[in-house]
């Protein structure tokens, strides 16, 4: 299924987009991503990926709403006294993946 709408017009966004010089296509924004979203992108990467998401109202859609997931599970994980909100029929297994989590997020 793609991300981005009906297989239809995002064929046809496609080739419109890949034929207009300094544009990226949907399929290479979402390439980008990670490196968008880590702060990674360099100079030239980051005017491709923003003049794209200016024009894509599906992609800006998109990268709204991972950014907006990320911030909300990070969020999650800020919390305070998060262990001591876990029931007792939750598994240990998972309780020590989700710590092991944090622990390694809090050593970025």
């Amino acid at each position: 299924m793609n991300i981005f709408g009906s297989p239809i017009m995002s064929f046809m966004k496609g080739k419109m987009l890949k034929h207009t010089p300094g544009m990226l296509t949907c399929l290479e924004f979402e390439q980008y991503i990670d490196k968008y979203i880590t702060g990674k992108l360099d100079k030239s990467e980051s005017r491709l990926f923003d003049r794209h998401v200016k024009v894509c109202r599906d992609c800006r859609n998109y990268i709204n709403t991972y950014e907006r997931t990320i911030t909300q599970g990070k969020a999650v994980f800020e919390e305070k006294n998060l262990d001591e909100a876990v029931p007792d029929a939750v598994p240990s297994g998972l309780v020590d993946a989700v710590n092991a989590v944090k622990e390694r997020n809090a050593q970025l």
